[in-house]
């Protein structure tokens, strides 16, 4: 998909990393540079399969 903004470019990815593997979902680790300043920052990642929560709401 090509940027529409050009104000708006990829951080590069410099490491990538398993933080925790909780079954359920995993925590991805991502430390990636920022193309306006070059300070690199750590990001983290949710991955897991999509799903849904269904919270009954009652009179009670």
């Amino acid at each position: 998909m090509p940027i529409k903004n050009p104000e708006l470019t990829p951080w590069p990815l410099k490491e990538s990393r398993c933080a925790g593997d909780y079954k359920i979902f995993k925590v991805r680790s991502d430390r990636r540079t920022s193309p306006r300043t070059g300070d690199e920052h750590e990001f983290f990642v949710i991955e897991s399969v999509d799903w849904c929560n269904i919270i009954a709401l009652t009179p009670d």
